[in-house]
């Protein structure tokens, strides 16, 4: 907590393109007392950077229309953003990742899936606050409550058979907000749900960069609700995406095992709260 006090209240721009990363991290920023907006592209960071001032960007690094590392390059063209903070969020953290992002002009990485405690550690080393009425009492949210969520508890968790789901590791990434992890369960459900089907068009259309970029966006879910081996899947299957004659069917067709697999434990963990 004495982390978060340095630079609490502090008006954070994330730039992320994937829904259920989007909605974990901003509510694990407001829940933690930031101010917090969304872009889900680099050109739409540009866009809020030319209309509002921000104490830190929290940048993913491969989005559509614009990537994070473009992003970054055009940001510190501007003389008047030169200093302003940009930290990279990605999985991507191999000392290739790692140089090219410093060499776009962000200032640090924090790697995914997001420990909460390390994510503000580094954003504590950057940003520095402006002059603010607000105290940290005043400014720190209490997290939502939801009368159905106490349905799910770590006692419930424990007596369910998930195959696919690591619903404790999932709910220490929320920081315990069961509510949090209960909608991110119930978004993972409705944008991956035709997957499948949106990957074999594209596959059919032979656009593997339509293929590559499904395959990232499924990986990024499967992180925030701790599907580790569904992420693996979609990580090998990403892979296999970036050349044509990389491509093997056998990536997706396990991939496909792991998701249906996911789905059913979501099924039944929201089957708990009446959720459908």
């Amino acid at each position: 907590m004495d982390t978060i006090k340095k630079i609490h209240g502090a008006k954070i721009l994330l730039v992320e393109d994937e829904p259920s990363s989007q909605q974990f991290e901003s509510a694990i920023l407001k829940d933690h007392g930031f101010e917090v907006s969304i872009a889900c592209n680099g050109q739409a960071a540009l866009e809020l950077l030319k209309q509002e001032v921000f104490d830190a960007v929290l940048m993913d690094c491969q989005m559509p229309i614009m990537d994070g590392y473009m992003t970054a390059r055009k940001i510190r063209q501007q003389k008047h953003l030169k200093n302003l903070p940009i930290i990279a969020i990605t999985a991507n953290t191999m000392m290739d990742d790692r140089a090219k992002i410093l060499a776009a002009g962000m200032n640090d990485i924090v790697p995914k899936p997001i420990i909460i405690a390390e994510l503000f550690a580094t954003m504590s080393k950057w940003i520095k606050i402006r002059d603010r009425a607000i105290t940290f009492n005043e400014k720190v949210n209490i997290k939502e409550s939801d009368e159905n969520s106490s349905d799910l508890n770590l006692s419930t968790l424990n007596k369910l058979k998930l195959s696919a789901i690591d619903a404790k590791l999932g709910l220490e990434l929320c920081d315990q907000n069961i509510s949090l992890y209960i909608k991110l369960l119930d978004l993972f459900k409705h944008s991956q749900n035709e997957f499948a089907i949106q990957f074999n068009k594209a596959k059919y259309d032979n656009n593997y960069k339509e293929m590559k970029h499904l395959s990232h966006t499924l990986k990024g879910a499967s992180s925030t609700i701790s599907a580790l081996n569904l992420q693996q899947a979609a990580l090998n299957l990403e892979l296999a995406c970036s050349a044509e004659n990389q491509y093997k069917e056998e990536f997706f067709s396990l991939l496909t095992i792991e998701l249906n697999m996911v789905l059913a434990d979501i099924k039944k963990l929201l089957s708990i709260i009446n959720i459908t």
